[in-house]
């Protein structure tokens, strides 16, 4: 069987009315863009927990000293750092929350190429399409000029499938230790 050929990249196209006007009226992008947000804050919070559990302070104490950082690789870093002093004898649960973090890397870029992206209208199989078009060069390379509603939806299948994961690991654990139910943790 041959194999498809490769994408030759996105044809845009111009639009009489601004791409982010388009994308202002169109309810599906905009659920898509909101349940990826939804889900990147669920599994921030989840992320808290984690941090929590290790660091084994009340959690008032985890949450100030986690918000304080105001971005994602920073508390990522810090993460990974804590988990390496905590389960250095604890290679299972270590490599555990080292694959946690590799994964939220990957979905954070993925994430960021979405979000941090500006809109336009591609020609997409003869009909025009809004797309997000990523800002950073090796990322429009990557995602052959844009990023559709497909690669939206990956994205928050990505982030979705790692918040699952996290909560089967953490989510009970941090209700037993520190005494609570249900806890959502916004920024301070």
């Amino acid at each position: 069987m041959k194999k498809p050929a490769a994408p030759q990249g996105l044809k845009f196209v111009f639009s009489a009315e601004p791409p982010v006007a388009l994308a202002a009226k169109d309810q599906e992008l905009t659920e898509l863009l909101t349940v990826v947000n939804l889900e990147w804050e669920r599994l921030e919070n989840l992320l808290f927990k984690l941090f929590a559990l290790l660091l084994d302070c009340p959690w008032q104490c985890s949450r100030t000293i986690y918000f304080v950082h105001q971005n994602h690789r920073a508390r990522r870093d810090m993460i990974a750092a804590l988990a390496e002093l905590v389960l250095a004898k604890k290679t299972g649960e270590l490599e555990k929350v080292r694959s946690f973090l590799r994964r939220a890397k990957t979905a954070s870029s993925n994430r960021n190429s979405i979000i941090h992206a500006v809109w336009a209208v591609a020609d997409i199989e003869g009909k025009s399409e809004l797309v997000r078009q990523p800002v950073d060069p090796n990322l429009v390379k990557q995602h052959n000029g844009g990023l559709t509603r497909a690669d939206i939806k990956r994205a928050f299948e990505q982030i979705h499938s790692l918040s699952k994961d996290l909560a089967a690991d953490v989510e009970q654990r941090f209700m037993e230790r520190f005494k609570i139910g249900a806890l959502f943790v916004f920024y301070p």
